[in-house]
């Protein structure tokens, strides 16, 4: 698999999940569309995809390269719309991603960073480790 497929298959799968939670709410944002927090007017989701690193195994006459990579998603609430939004979508997404396995894009530990204000916004950012096997 390469990434462009990989990044389909995780964007594929969250905004089909984030649409049956929410089907007319707050949108999700791509982290490789430029977006400016300040031109929102509601609660919003950003997602980036990122890798980190691959290992090479060799199993019989099989090699296996393993790619290790990190979901990103940040929340924002409106400042006035409290923290009970905050961690609510914060807890949808968490749980989206709950010991998943997307063809084979294996999701593991998941960790909630508070950041705080951010212009009109309170943002909260999640990330979630992945991989997935690539055989050659």
């Amino acid at each position: 698999m390469n990434y462009n497929l990989i990044n389909k298959e995780i964007e594929t799968y969250l905004n089909t999940q984030w649409l049956l939670l929410y089907p007319n709410d707050y949108p999700i944002v791509w982290g490789n569309i430029p977006t400016n927090v300040d031109d929102q007017d509601q609660p919003f989701l950003k997602a980036v995809v990122r890798y980190s690193e691959e290992d090479k195994e060799n199993v019989g006459n099989v090699s296996l390269n393993r790619v290790y990579g990190i979901l990103m998603i940040s929340v924002y609430v409106l400042i006035d719309t409290g923290e009970r939004l905050l961690q609510e979508l914060t807890s949808k997404v968490k749980n989206i991603f709950r010991n998943k396995n997307i063809n084979g894009i294996i999701f593991r530990k998941r960790n909630i960073r508070y950041i705080g204000e951010n212009g009109r916004f309170i943002q909260q950012n999640i990330t979630i480790e992945f991989y997935y096997d690539d055989i050659s």
